[in-house]
C-alpha cells in the first residue's frame, strides 16, 4: 500500500485523505491537530493493549487447563476459589452512583427492540435508521404472521381475503391496546375530535370514546376530520392513518389506510460481527457511511420493477397535540456503531512498523465523524442529547 509518514505513524495513503478531505472539513479541527492527538494515544493505549491482551491468553491457558483437569470433580466454591486465585473473580465493591447527565431518552427511558445492521452496506444501514417507524399492515400482509395457506395465501396481486384477516389482527391489536368504550374499532365508521378526545361513530350512528383518553396524544389534519390519530402506550407510538380515497381506506369502514408504529428506536450500526472489512478500503467504506449518517446526506439509489428508488434518512414527523400546537417526534432510530475490538490488529496504520490496534483506529474515526452529528441544524440530528 501507499502510506504517509507521520511521526512514528505509516498511514495508508486513501486513509489520510479521506480523513483530511471529507471527514475534518467543519469540525474545527485541523489536519494535524487530529493527528498528533491520535498518534499520542496509540502511543498511550498501544503498550497497555499489548500487556492486558497478553494477561488474557494467561488467562485463558489457566482457565483452559483448570477445566480440563475438573471435568469430572466440578465443584461451585473450588470453582470461585480458583478464578479469585488467578485474578479473574474480584470482590463486590461497595454500591455506588455515576451521573451520565442527560441521555437519549432511547437509552435511559425507553423500552424497545433494537436492530443490528452491517455498516457496509448503505442501503441496509439507511433502511434500519429509518425502522424507527413502520407498517403493521405491510408487516402482517408480508410475513407469516398471517397464516399463508388457501385462500389467505400471498399473491402476484392483492389477496383480499388475505387483507381481511390482517384487518381482523389489527382490530384485536388496537381494542386491546387503545380500547374503545363499547364497542370494537371493527364497528367503526369514522373519527373525529371532540373537546380533547377521540370519538368513533358506530355503524347505529352513537358515538363512543376511548376508554383511556390519555393514550391519545396528537393528530394530523382537522379535528373534524382527521387524517391522522396518534395514540401513545408505555412510551411507544402508534398512528392511525385515515384516507378514504387510498387503496387500503377505501375498502375499509373507517377509511384506515395505514397503521405505523414506533418500533425499532435504536440501531447498531456494525463494523465488526456482521461485516468482513479487512484492508483499508472496506474500513473507509464503512466510515463514509457513518459519516454520511452523522452529516445527513447519505443516500442510495437503486432500480426496483422498472422505477428508480432512492434511499435517505427519513424526516421527523409533524403532528398537532391535543392543544393545536405543533408535535414534532423523532423520524429515525438513535443510530449507536459497533467498533472492532482491541484484540484485532490493523495494517491500514502502523506504529513502529507494528499493525495498531483496529478498535483504537475505529474509536477514533467513526467519533470525528459523529462530530457532524452535534452541529446539524437541519432536524436530522441523531442524538438530541448530543452525545457521542
Amino acid at each position: 500500500m501507499k502510506s504517509i509518514a507521520y511521526g512514528t505513524l505509516q498511514i495508508d495513503t486513501a486513509l489520510y485523505d479521506f480523513i483530511g478531505n471529507e471527514v475534518l472539513p467543519d469540525t474545527g479541527i485541523s489536519v494535524e491537530a487530529f493527528w498528533n492527538g491520535f498518534e499520542t494515544a496509540v502511543l498511550d493505549f498501544g503498550p497497555r493493549n499489548v500487556q492486558l491482551l497478553r494477561k488474557r491468553d494467561v488467562f485463558q491457558s489457566q482457565l483452559d487447563m483448570w477445566y480440563k483437569n475438573h471435568q469430572k470433580t466440578f465443584d461451585h466454591e473450588e470453582h470461585i476459589a480458583f478464578l479469585k486465585e488467578i485474578g479473574y473473580y474480584l470482590d463486590e465493591k461497595e454500591p455506588f452512583e455515576i451521573n451520565a447527565g442527560a441521555m437519549d431518552p432511547e437509552i435511559s427511558d425507553i423500552a424497545a427492540p433494537q436492530l443490528v445492521v452491517p455498516a457496509d452496506n448503505a442501503r441496509y444501514a439507511l433502511n434500519a435508521a429509518n425502522a424507527r417507524w413502520g407498517s403493521l399492515l405491510d408487516a402482517l400482509y408480508g410475513t407469516d404472521v398471517i397464516d399463508d395457506s388457501e385462500p389467505y395465501e400471498k399473491r402476484f396481486t392483492y389477496n383480499p381475503e388475505r387483507g381481511e384477516k390482517v384487518f381482523e389482527f389489527v382490530y384485536a391489536f388496537l381494542d386491546r391496546t387503545f380500547p374503545l368504550s363499547s364497542c370494537s374499532y371493527a364497528d367503526v365508521e369514522a373519527f373525529r375530535l371532540e373537546k380533547n378526545t377521540v370519538v368513533a361513530q358506530r355503524l347505529d350512528g352513537s358515538y363512543v370514546s376511548l376508554r383511556e383518553p390519555e393514550k391519545w396524544v396528537g393528530y394530523t389534519g382537522e379535528t373534524c376530520d382527521p387524517t391522522g390519530l396518534l395514540l401513545q402506550n408505555n412510551g411507544l407510538h402508534v398512528e392511525i392513518r385515515l384516507d378514504r380515497n387510498g387503496t387500503i381506506g377505501q375498502t375499509n369502514l373507517a377509511g384506515i389506510q395505514d397503521i405505523i408504529l414506533e418500533s425499532a428506536l435504536s440501531v447498531i450500526q456494525d463494523c465488526e460481527d456482521s461485516v468482513a472489512a479487512v484492508d483499508t478500503e472496506d474500513k473507509i467504506r464503512i466510515y463514509r457511511h457513518w459519516l454520511g449518517m452523522m452529516k445527513g446526506d447519505l443516500s442510495v439509489s437503486f432500480e426496483h420493477k422498472a422505477h428508480t428508488i432512492v434511499r435517505a434518512l427519513n424526516p421527523d414527523k409533524t403532528f398537532f397535540s391535543k392543544d393545536g400546537t405543533p408535535l414534532i417526534l423523532k423520524g429515525r432510530a438513535l443510530l449507536l456503531i459497533r467498533n472492532v475490538g482491541l484484540h484485532m490488529m490493523s495494517s491500514s496504520i502502523t506504529c513502529n512498523d507494528k499493525p495498531i490496534a483496529e478498535g483504537l483506529l475505529d474509536a477514533f474515526v467513526t467519533a470525528l465523524c459523529a462530530l457532524h452529528d452535534l452541529k446539524k441544524e437541519n432536524g436530522l440530528r441523531n442524538s438530541v442529547a448530543s452525545h457521542i
